[in-house]
């Protein structure tokens, strides 16, 4: 795992159209190749593309829940997420904005995206300090409940959750049009949270009074530059303003009590643009590369994250700790330090001494085989099933892998005891097939072997 997350760093570095090309051999190619990624992933290409096949975060025996589109990569992004809040204290002013996930294949929940250079893909809510990224929701992963704001439409009640996870009060967010509205403003006071920025005119509570259309000829539009009409709400909590400059720009805010908030949006906004900026620079999938597995997208998207945050750490405690800026890291130094660490490390030398290659000889031999047997379980009769009602209904049931040297190589035991044996009516529908499909899994308690999750549910649940 070291040495893939490795190689991906190092892409980001010296990208290439195609992962093969940096497995190709230096002495016959004069473009590509190198001895380094050669020597740090054994089985060379071939292995790279094994575990891009068949590497998953989630056991993939398990059904995905409807209410989670995002569950194939749940859990590093939860860890990503706790260790992002844990590690930094943000300060005063934050920024709310998206991140895009580009992703160029086809996805039942992919955002259709234009007004980004990514393109389509994933996003993300999120709120980023200087490029580091806080905490981060996606758009299609349902909000927990109980929600906030009854009242709030989906992406509000987002931004709502996200606003509580800094540690402090009173911190001033700094957002876009997409989120700016007076009711979101006013829920976030509510929640010791000051909100300012720009807004869209239609149905977002700027007031009329301050309301500037844009001019329609040149003349017009000359006399109105500068013009600067601000309203303030009966509470004094919300500063409403809208200036001409190019055109009318309209601000709501909660920040500002005066017309000075231009000049602070635009150095306070950018948090997340800087995020977004380091990470694409040194993209790990580079220009070229296309995933065919979406959560791919979404994986390397966080791990790109992780990269960015922990470069923002090392330079706080470089600050911190008043090393010299000449003795600091560059981004793109700290980068190719990590990926040299990743593909050198101690698990990457243990994978070394066992190549796959070596694995598969010894699965295929004779010794292999008479060492490796199926393990013998519970033989399945009507009469074995009424005996143990109980142990197989009650209690906790672990999945147990098959030992891989005989994967594969056992009839599913549920499915030949249906194809044998009409058992409980109707709650057992007979196999229609003489040859049971192979088992993958088994169950470590009853000691039975399965084909699938559907076997798994009628064996523990049927009387």
């Amino acid at each position: 795992m070291d040495c893939i997350l490795g190689l991906h760093v190092r892409n980001g570095l010296s990208p290439v159209p195609d992962m093969r090309y940096n497995f190709t051999n230096p002495d016959s190619d004069f473009v590509f190749g190198d001895t380094r990624v050669i020597d740090a992933c054994p089985g060379g290409f071939r292995r790279f593309k094994e575990f891009k096949a068949f590497f998953h975060i989630q056991d993939p025996r398990l059904l995905q829940p409807a209410d989670k589109p995002f569950w194939k990569v749940e859990p590093p992004l939860e860890v990503l997420r706790w260790n992002s809040e844990e590690l930094y204290d943000p300060g005063v002013d934050v920024s709310l904005d998206e991140q895009d996930a580009g992703f160029q294949g086809k996805c039942a929940f992919k955002d259709k995206i234009k007004y980004k250079k990514e393109g389509d893909g994933f996003l993300a809510d999120c709120i980023c300090e200087q490029g580091y990224t806080y905490t981060f929701h996606f758009r299609h992963d349902p909000t927990p409940f109980p929600l906030t704001q009854q009242a709030a439409s989906d992406l509000h009640n987002r931004c709502l959750l996200l606003i509580k996870r800094p540690k402090f009060d009173w911190n001033r967010i700094w957002m876009d049009n997409l989120f700016t509205s007076r009711r979101f403003i006013q829920w976030g006071y509510q929640l010791k949270v000051l909100m300012g920025g720009v807004a869209r005119t239609h149905a977002r509570g700027v007031p009329d009074c301050v309301m500037q259309c844009e001019a329609r000829s040149k003349a017009d539009r000359e006399r109105s530059v500068g013009t600067v009409k601000i309203a303030r709400t009966q509470d004094f909590k919300i500063f409403a303003a809208s200036i001409y400059d190019s055109k009318p720009v309209h601000f709501l805010t909660s920040i500002h009590n005066k017309a000075n908030m231009v000049d602070k949006y635009n150095y306070k906004m950018n948090g997340v643009d800087i995020a977004d900026q380091l990470r694409e620079i040194y993209r790990f999938d580079g220009p070229w590369m296309r995933q065919r597995k979406w959560w791919w997208t979404v994986f390397l998207w966080a791990c790109g994250v992780a990269v960015v945050n922990a470069f923002i750490l090392y330079k706080n405690q470089c600050e911190e700790g008043l090393v010299p800026k000449s003795e600091r890291l560059t981004h793109l130094q700290f980068n190719a330090l990590l990926a040299k660490e990743l593909c050198s490390g101690e698990r990457a030398g243990k994978w070394k001494a066992n190549p796959v290659c070596a694995r598969k000889r010894a699965a295929t031999s004779g010794e292999a085989s008479s060492v490796a047997k199926r393990p013998r379980g519970m033989t399945l009769t009507p009469r074995t099933l009424s005996t143990t009602f109980q142990q197989r209904t009650s209690g906790k049931h672990h999945m147990k892998d098959i030992p891989g040297a005989v994967r594969n190589a056992s009839d599913c035991q549920w499915c030949k005891f249906r194809s044998k044996f009409p058992y409980g009516g109707e709650a057992v529908v007979p196999l229609d097939t003489v040859k049971p499909p192979k088992s993958h899994f088994g169950c470590a308690s009853c000691e039975v072997w399965f084909c699938s999750v559907q076997c798994w549910n009628d064996f523990h649940h049927l009387k």
